[in-house]
C-alpha cells in the first residue's frame, strides 16, 4: 500500500508543525533516524499531582526525556511495573471441556450403534489426535471414541479462573504539588520503529524524475501524526533538543501496530549529466615500463532543486522499463547543490605508450636549484567499447604527486629566464564515436632535482 504525502516547509519551529487543535495528552510526533532508533513524541495538558503513561513496546529506558511548560513543576519521574491478576474464561468446545477435566470424574452419554450407553468415571487422558477418551470406571478403562459423545455431566464449572502474571511498564510523572492544565512533554526512545528509503531516477519520463519513498514500520500504532526523518543516526545529545531540521516532514500520518506502509514524499524532474573522467599515471625516470592502462570512472551528477535536503540511500534507475540499481548511495545533499556518484562502468579504456628521448644533466638552473631535464614523448590511445559516442576527461598526470619539488614545462617553451610556474597534469577532453578509438600525442620536459 502507498499513500502520497505533501511535503512541507521545514523552515519553522519544529512545535508549531507538530501542534494540532486538541490539547489533550497524546502522541503527536515521531522523529526517526537512519539506525533503529526513533523518539515518540507526547505532549499535552495534565492535571493532577501524579500522571501515568503506558511504555510501548521497543521503549528504551535510557534516554527518556521529561519536560514540563514551567521549569519548576516537575519534581522527578521514575519507571514501574504493572503486574495484571487473574481473569476467568469460559469453556467453549467439547474438546476443551475434556481436556480441562483431566483427573475428574464426569459422566458421559455415548451413542452405540443405535443404543444409547451411559459411563462414570475419572478422565484419564486424550489421545494424540483427540479422538479417544481414557476413562476410568471401578476397575476398567473404558476408550470412548470423543465423537460419538452426546451428553456429558460432572467435573468442573463452566467458567475456569486462570491467574496469568504479566509485567508492563509504565513512566509515571511526579508534580510539584497539584498542577491544572499543565503542558507536558515527554520524549521516548524506540527501537522499533525503522524507516527504509530509497531514490528512484526514472529515465522514461519526458524529463528525467527522481522521487523518494520511505516504508515505515512501526510495532506502535500511529494515530494521526507528523513524521520526521533525519536521515543521519540517532545522537542523545541531539534529542534533548529535537530542534535540528528534519530530511522531510509527513503530516497526518495514521498506520496501524506492526504494519509496514510505504509513502511517496518526493518526486520532481532534476537536472543530471554523466561524465567519464580517465586519470593516467605520470612517466618518471627509472620506470621501464613501456605502456600502462586505465579505465574511466564514470559518475553521475544531480542537481538538488527540491525544497528538502537529501540524505544517503540506495538510488535506482528505470529505463525502457528495466529497473537497476546504480551502483553506489545517495549522498548527503543540501538544497540548491550537486549530488554527485558512481553510475557505473565506462566504456572508455585508455593506453599510454611513453619514451624518454633525451637526458640533460645540469640542464637550467632555478633560484640556485640545478635540474637535471628529462624530455619524454608518448602516446595515448583512448577506446570506446560502448554501443554510443561519448566524451570522455583525460588527465594525464607529469609530475607524480609525491614529489612536489620536480618542474614541468612543455617542452616548445623556453624556461630560461622566466618566472617559473608549476604545472602538474595535462587535461583534455576529446569525443571518441561508438566502438571506436582515437589518440592523441603529447611531449613534456620533466626537470628533476640534481645530485650534484
Amino acid at each position: 500500500m502507498k499513500r502520497f504525502a505533501l511535503l512541507f516547509s521545514l523552515f519553522l519551529p519544529l512545535g508549531i508543525l507538530a501542534q494540532v487543535n486538541d490539547d489533550a495528552f497524546r502522541l503527536r510526533a515521531a522523529h526517526i533516524y537512519t539506525d533503529p532508533i526513533a523518539l515518540l513524541e507526547y505532549r499535552g495538558q495534565v492535571s493532577g499531582i501524579r500522571f501515568d503513561i503506558p511504555l510501548p513496546e521497543g521503549t528504551i529506558e535510557e534516554g527518556i526525556i521529561v519536560r514540563t511548560q514551567s521549569n519548576d513543576r516537575l519534581l522527578n519521574y521514575t519507571i514501574q511495573e504493572i503486574v495484571t491478576t487473574e481473569f476467568k474464561r469460559p469453556i467453549r468446545g467439547k474438546l476443551e471441556f475434556l481436556k480441562e477435566n483431566i483427573g475428574y470424574s464426569v459422566a458421559v452419554e455415548v451413542f452405540e450403534g443405535r443404543e444409547s450407553v451411559a459411563y462414570n468415571g475419572e478422565i484419564q487422558a486424550l489421545d494424540e489426535q483427540s479422538e479417544l477418551l481414557f476413562l476410568k470406571t471401578n476397575n476398567s478403562i473404558e476408550v470412548i471414541p470423543i465423537a460419538n459423545i452426546q451428553h456429558m455431566n460432572g467435573g468442573r464449572g463452566l467458567n475456569l479462573s486462570v491467574k496469568q502474571t504479566s509485567s508492563s511498564r509504565q513512566l509515571s510523572v511526579f508534580f510539584v504539588g497539584e498542577v491544572d492544565n499543565e503542558v507536558l512533554t515527554v520524549l521516548l526512545p524506540n527501537a522499533k520503529i525503522i524507516a527504509e528509503s530509497n531514490f528512484l531516477l526514472d529515465f522514461d519520463k519526458a524529463k528525467t524524475e527522481l522521487s523518494l519513498d520511505i516504508r515505515l514500520h512501526s510495532v506502535v500504532a500511529l494515530n494521526n501524526i507528523s513524521v520526521y526523518y533525519y536521515g543521519q543516526p540517532f545522537k542523545q545529545l541531539d534529542a534533548g533538543e529535537y530542534s535540528a531540521q528534519a530530511a522531510f516532514q509527513l503530516s497526518g500520518i495514521s498506520l496501524p501496530a506492526k504494519q509496514q506502509m510505504s509513502y511517496q514524499v518526493m518526486a520532481s524532474a532534476v537536472e543530471l549529466s554523466l561524465s567519464d573522467v580517465v586519470e593516467v599515471g605520470a612517466w618518471e625516470p627509472g620506470n621501464s615500463a613501456l605502456s600502462q592502462t586505465a579505465r574511466g570512472l564514470r559518475t553521475l551528477a544531480i542537481q538538488n532543486s527540491s525544497p528538502m535536503n537529501w540524505f544517503s540511500a540506495a538510488i535506482f534507475e528505470r529505463k525502457s522499463r528495466s529497473l537497476g540499481r546504480i551502483p553506489g548511495l545517495m549522498p548527503v545533499t543540501i538544497k540548491g547543490k550537486d549530488a554527485k556518484l558512481e553510475y557505473g562502468r565506462s566504456p572508455f579504456v585508455i593506453n599510454d605508450n611513453a619514451r624518454l628521448v633525451k637526458v640533460t644533466k645540469k640542464a637550467i638552473t632555478i633560484s640556485g636549484m640545478k635540474y637535471d631535464s628529462y624530455l619524454f614523448e608518448g602516446k595515448i590511445d583512448i577506446r570506446n567499447t560502448g554501443g554510443e559516442a561519448g566524451r570522455v576527461k583525460i588527465i594525464k598526470q607529469a609530475v607524480p604527486e609525491n614529489k612536489r619539488n620536480y618542474w614541468f614545462a612543455n617542452v616548445f617553451t623556453d624556461l630560461k629566464g622566466k618566472n617559473k610556474q608549476e604545472i602538474t597534469r595535462l587535461e583534455y577532453e576529446v569525443k571518441v564515436e561508438a566502438n571506436d578509438a582515437t589518440f592523441y600525442r603529447y611531449k613534456y620536459e620533466l626537470l628533476v632535482p640534481s645530485d650534484n
